[in-house]
Order: C-alpha cells, then structure tokens, then sequence
C-alpha cells in the first residue's frame, strides 16, 4: 500500500527528526509533507471537552455565531492566548503565535531525508513573505501554506498576495480557512482556478459551505487532518465529495495520543473508520499527489 500524510507539524518537542522517523515507520507511509512549528514552545494538547463543545456548536446557525465570536477571542494583541482559554489545555503555560514561520530551518534539518517534504508556510502580511516564496523552487518543498485564522487574514490579502507575487506558484497551495464569506472565497478560488488547492482541516471552519464549493470546482481538494470535524462532517465529506478528492493527514503530533514512548494514530484513523471514509484510498490519493503519479 502506498501511503503519505499530507500535512504534519514540526515540533522541537513532540516530533524531532527521530519522532517523525518513528512515526513513518509506525503508520507505514512512504512520504509526509512538515509544516514548520506554529507556536514558539511546544503547542499543548487540547481539552478533548472542547472538542466536544465545538462538535455541538457546528450543528446549528446559533451555535457557529458563538463558536465565530469564541475563536476571533483566544488571542490577544501580542499573539498570545489569553490566559481563561489556557484553562482548557494540558499546560496552563504562555501560548504564542509563530508570525514568521522558519522555512529555511525545514529545509536544513530534513535535508538528508527523502521521506519527508515540506510545506512552505507563508505569512502573506510578513516583509519575509517575497523571500520565502523564492524557495518554493527548493526540491524539498512540495507547496505552499497559508493560514487565514493564525495569521488573520482577510480573501482580499490572499488576493493581493496572489496578484503581486514575483513568483509564479506552480505547486500546491494548502489554504487553512478563517470565518471568510463562502461566496467571497468561491469567487477567489475561480479567479485562481489554475492553481491545485487544498482546503486544510476540512475547510473548517466553515466545512458545510467548503464542501459545496470543493463540489462545484475540479482544482480544489480536501484534508481531513483535524480534530475540528465531528463524525457528523466526515460522514458529509464522504457522501459529498468525490472520493478521489479527500485526502489524508493527521496534524501530527497534535491529533495523537502517546502511549508508552510511542504516538499512537488508531485513535485518528478510528474516527474516519465510523464516517465510513476508507482510509487506504485517501493515504493513497495523498501519496499521488505528492508523488505526481496517477
């Protein structure tokens, strides 16, 4: 079986070189694609009772009002997460945003490893963004990532970034959405419609609207990599969109539990199991596209 994960994180903590060798070894995949670290320390685990809350909250109109108003609140100015969200994590510790992801760091320390490929995550709003896109050209970078809600942005900065770039991009985009009008980004991903996207986290948080317009666009595909989905939108990716579009990645390390000195990843893979997603073909239809293979 041929396999990839499509989006992992680099945490100097939770998933060094010899954490993510073991975790390649262990789920049996020929290739994953790391996104360099998102927080300054380590990213805590996540009360698995917010999850919970959030599951409840997609369900209806009044509940995503609330759930919009909750996530717009967990920063503070300096990109810190306020201390009353901090209750609901393993460690009641400082939590700060990367705004200047370190692509080149990636491209140093995995060099050497031809199992892994990187994201190179881009900070649209950052002087550092015209630089970094200069290394999409590198071997070891497989795309680019943006990260709408991390780095507040709006449809019209990724459409301003887009319409400046010096660089052509001519490889994937991971694009992880914010609170954006649906129609807004259907209309951008039209303007864009040469470029392969991936909708990250099962275009959460706006997943019911994100899988319409995955429906009516051939270039935009899906992940599943997140905690963020209930069985409820698993069940709804898989019955609305093709098969062939739904890709597979974890968010590893932070979807995992450790047991003993190991990640475990059945926890994950049971979720899609129930959403009756077959977890072999969408491995598969990761490691095709990062292999360029059909």
């Amino acid at each position: 079986m041929k396999s990839a994960d499509m989006h992992i994180y680099y945490d100097h903590e939770k998933s060094d070189s010899d954490a993510l060798g073991n975790y390649i070894r262990n789920a049996i995949h020929d290739v994953v694609v790391v996104s360099p670290q998102c927080t300054v320390g380590t990213e805590p685990a996540k009360n698995k009772t917010i999850y919970r809350f959030q599951h409840i909250l997609s369900n209806f109109f009044l509940g995503q009002k609330i759930q919009k108003y909750l996530t717009n609140s967990f920063y503070n100015d300096k990109n810190q997460l306020k201390s009353i969200f901090r209750l609901f994590s393993s460690r009641f510790e400082a939590l700060e945003k990367v705004m200047i992801p370190d692509n080149l760091k990636m491209i140093e320390k995995f060099q050497s490893i031809n199992e892994i490929k990187i994201w190179c995550w881009i900070n649209p709003k950052s002087a550092n963004s015209v630089q970094d896109l200069a290394l999409l050209a590198h071997k070891k970078i497989f795309g680019l990532k943006i990260h709408m809600f991390w780095h507040k942005l709006t449809i019209e900065d990724l459409r301003k970034f887009m319409s400046q770039s010096v660089i052509k991009v001519d490889k994937p985009i991971y694009l992880i959405l914010d609170w954006v009008d649906s129609q807004e980004l259907e209309n951008f991903l039209k303007e864009y419609s040469t470029y392969t996207w991936i909708l990250g986290y099962g275009g959460f948080p706006i997943t019911k609207n994100g899988i319409e317009i995955i429906s009516k666009l051939d270039n935009i595909y899906i992940d599943i990599s997140s905690f963020h989905l209930s069985i409820k939108w698993l069940k709804t990716i898989r019955a609305k969109v093709d098969p062939r579009k739904i890709l597979y990645s974890t968010d590893f390390p932070y979807n995992f539990n450790l047991v003993g000195q190991k990640f475990s990843y059945k926890l994950f893979e049971e979720r899609l199991i129930k959403s009756g997603i077959e977890v072999n073909s969408i491995r598969l239809n990761s490691y095709r596209m990062v292999k360029g293979v059909n």
